[in-house]
């Protein structure tokens, strides 16, 4: 008799046991998500802040004011060329860098 209430009592340990494995395996799943989530929220912050300061270069490269206005002469023409192949090379390039964050 003193056995069979030995042997119940180990059993019912055993269960307490494997329970609160169970619930701490839980607890190390749920803060692995957490890490995970927050992890994610920040590259999301980054690829936000690397497009809006690509954006903001982009904007500053194409504004207006950085072409020259328009003089007569063939030096003032190739000047105008020059200015706005390298404003589409930036403008490239920004694009190009914004596809690779993406």
């Amino acid at each position: 008799m003193k056995e069979n209430k030995d042997s119940n009592r180990d059993n019912i340990q055993q269960q307490q046991q494997q329970q609160q494995h169970r619930e701490l395996q839980q607890q190390q799943q749920q803060q692995q998500q957490q890490q995970q989530k927050q992890q994610q929220q920040q590259q999301q912050q980054q690829q936000q802040q690397e497009y809006l300061s690509i954006s903001a270069a982009l904007h500053s490269v194409t504004s207006p004011s950085d072409i020259p206005p328009a003089r007569s002469g063939p030096a003032c023409a190739a000047a105008a060329a020059a200015s706005a192949a390298a404003a589409s090379a930036a403008a490239a390039a920004a694009a190009a860098a914004a596809e690779a964050i993406h």
